[in-house]
């Protein structure tokens, strides 16, 4: 209690050291106090109680003697909402901008695209030997960061939002629901014909208990990969990279899953669930949808799939979280079980504006933003408050001694310890996958932990780790890449509701061919290429 009143009390007299050290220079204070401020732009979101009064804002506040005025933006802006932000279109007031990176927006492809239009300032000239991003440029090494994220014209304009931890790492996890197998005594499945018999009875057992025939056995969305099942059930035919247009390795040779044996025995599987109305809701849901379906205190589904169980499931909703359990890869017909991996990527986490008044204060927030302190206090809040140090002899879900232990998860409710990891941020696997379990039987940050611990085991010894296109072609092997993933998911969809028939050799042949037309080889090419001079960490 003593720490935060002293925390409050610095707070407070911040200000009034500032106007004396102001007047001791010769200024007044409304000189630098305009000097020293900076508005900056970021998605609204309803789940941040206060932003003037928010403890990570403060926390930022502090750390770089800015005064930090946000103005919000709606959550469904277009890249040509950001292009007039940015330019004298919207007023030039804005210094700069924070993102929450939802659905992958906006793109490292746009903010390049606005660099070099002079909207977004390069940070080249700001980034020092001591900075954070040099650090962590330093310790990053899964494969060259700078390469990543440098533009066509070798700039670099955003400061990157990083998930580094195994739980980001864990691409699709099964999630069951244990009070139905319970309620009809049946074990986690372990293979996919058990899984078939599971869901199964879900359908028809009433494991809800109300007499109605309303249960949904499992359900999903194509919205994102993680949450299409389908994607999680091939991997137990072959290792399906949807990350990385479902390429693969096996003894050092990259080939594409989809052309395969394997892909067509998935595809035969996936079809019978979903014409046995096993799986009836996946293609048509979207993720809003999927969550309504999960949260509903009706009880009606059986299973989802998603990278973590909050992608799907509500913090503030216990009871509904307690009823799922993860299920580990299921084994196929052939003996394969296969986890995804998802590379960690970065996304740009924040810009400076081409009309920033301050670039060298613009440039300390954002890199402020990935230091390790920050890191937490982005993730996890207030130490002391929604976390701590992790006493000793505690354990994390991996059996190794925990670093933290959570007492409030940030994500799905209200709260104002975080900006939800707004703008840049790395998250350190040390922390997110050391938490203690603290007896919370809903805690989402343990169980997120628990689940990526039961599947680092069933990850490929090979990989891609990741594609990375550069040179002159570059632009016309992304738009190739794009072209086969459309019509990879096309055809899956196809095959699996029954539009196409895997079986019909004609059609299979077509089908191989038609990735031939879009230059599958060329980006073999680059993929074994880029293979051959990344290493898998």
């Amino acid at each position: 209690m003593l720490k935060h009143i002293l925390k409050a009390y610095r707070r407070r007299l911040a200000p009034l050291l500032a106007c004396i050290l102001l007047f001791a220079a010769g200024c007044s204070p409304g000189q630098e106090q305009e000097r020293q401020s900076l508005r900056i732009a970021m998605p609204y979101s309803s789940k941040i109680q206060d932003i003037d009064t928010n403890y990570y804002k403060l926390w930022l506040e502090e750390q770089t003697g800015l005064a930090i005025e946000i103005e919000f933006i709606p959550q469904d802006y277009t890249g040509e909402y950001l292009r007039q932000l940015f330019t004298a279109e919207g007023g030039g007031h804005i210094d700069g901008a924070l993102f929450d990176g939802v659905a992958g927006f906006p793109s490292v492809e746009l903010i390049g695209e606005y660099g070099a239009k002079g909207y977004i300032l390069p940070l080249d000239n700001y980034i020092h030997q001591h900075s954070h991003l040099q650090e962590v440029f330093r310790w990053f090494d899964a494969y060259d960061l700078r390469k990543t994220m440098a533009s066509a014209d070798g700039q670099f304009y955003y400061m990157p939002a990083l998930d580094t931890s195994a739980v980001g790492r864990n691409g699709q996890t099964l999630w069951l629901n244990a009070a139905w197998l319970k309620a009809l005594k049946l074990s986690i499945p372990q293979t996919t014909e058990e899984l078939r018999a599971v869901l199964m009875a879900f359908r028809d057992g009433d494991p809800n208990g109300n007499g109605i025939a309303d249960e949904v056995p499992l359900a999903g969305s194509a919205e994102q990969p993680a949450l299409l099942p389908f994607n999680f059930l091939i991997n137990s035919f072959v290792y399906n990279d949807w990350m990385n247009s479902h390429m693969a390795v096996r003894e050092g040779k990259v080939f594409f899953a989809p052309t395969t044996e394997q892909w067509r025995q998935a595809m035969l599987y996936c079809r019978s669930l979903y014409g046995e109305d096993l799986l009836p809701l996946s293609f048509s849901f979207s993720s809003e949808q999927l969550a309504g379906l999960a949260n509903d205190p009706r009880d009606l589904i059986g299973g989802f799939t998603a990278a973590g169980i909050n992608d799907v499931l509500f913090q503030s909703s216990p009871e509904v979280t307690s009823r799922f359990i993860q299920v580990p890869p299921l084994t196929g017909p052939e003996g394969v079980r296969s986890a995804v991996v998802a590379t960690p990527l970065p996304r740009p986490g924040g810009v400076i504006t081409a009309s920033c008044r301050n670039p060298e204060g613009a440039f300390a927030l954002l890199d402020a933003m990935l230091s390790e302190e920050a890191s937490l206090i982005g993730h996890f809040g207030e130490q002391g408050v929604d976390w701590d140090w992790a006493k000793a002899g505690s354990v994390s879900p991996s059996g190794a001694p925990a670093s933290i232990e959570v007492e409030n998860f940030m994500r799905n409710k209200l709260q104002n310890s975080t900006l939800l990891e707004t703008g840049p941020f790395v998250t350190r696997s040390k922390y997110v996958d050391g938490v203690a379990w603290r007896g919370f039987q809903a805690d989402h940050e343990y169980i997120n932990a628990r689940a990526a611990a039961a599947y680092h085991p069933y990850e490929p010894a090979e990989y891609l780790p990741i594609l990375l296109f550069s040179g002159e072609e570059a632009d016309e092997l992304e738009r190739m890449r794009t072209e086969i993933d459309v019509y990879t998911q096309d055809m899956l969809r196809a095959f699996i509701t029954g539009e196409a028939d895997p079986e019909d050799e004609a059609l299979w042949e077509q089908y191989v061919a038609g990735y031939e037309a879009l230059g599958l080889n060329r980006i073999l090419e680059e993929a074994q290429q880029s293979y051959a001079e990344l290493s898998v960490k």
